[in-house]
């Protein structure tokens, strides 16, 4: 299923200059997660990653804009939009925001490592608009490499 995921990623994004990914790390009440992505860059400064997180509850599938400084060492942020398909009764099910802060270093100029910092939540204790169920969120450390094809 995870390998299905992530070639369907990989078929949904134009194949020029492409960068796969897969990180892994605890997501709090989730236990050990594994999220595959493939990311394409938009400007020099713009990356646009679509991901699929996959919890021991389900997934969540996630849109993430991030801003990232140049260089082999750099920084990257953002805040995407996705769908929470976990079973958990901490977060309800549907509408999600993915805020992400990490740093990251370019071993070679095809393959990079990653360790973002990662939160998921519906954007409020109780939202009317995309949940009415308690909202904790998760939160995760994620360490990741990536290839750019």
């Amino acid at each position: 299923m995870k390998k299905l995921s992530f070639l369907l990623l990989l078929i949904a994004v134009p194949a020029h200059a492409l960068d796969g990914s897969v990180q892994i790390g605890p997501v709090t009440s989730q236990g050990v997660s594994e999220r595959l992505a493939v990311s394409r860059q938009i400007r020099s400064w713009l990356n646009v990653s679509v991901g699929l997180l996959v919890t021991s509850g389900g997934p969540i599938l996630d849109v993430t804009p991030m801003i990232q400084t140049p260089g082999r060492l750099f920084s990257h942020a953002g805040i995407g939009l996705g769908y929470n398909g976990v079973h958990s009764p901490e977060q309800s099910q549907g509408v999600i925001f993915r805020e992400v802060a990490g740093v990251g270093y370019k071993v070679t100029q095809n393959v990079t490592v990653t360790v973002d910092v990662v939160h998921y939540s519906n954007g409020g204790a109780y939202n009317p608009i995309f949940g009415t169920d308690r909202n904790q969120g998760y939160s995760g450390v994620l360490l990741g490499i990536g290839q750019k094809f």
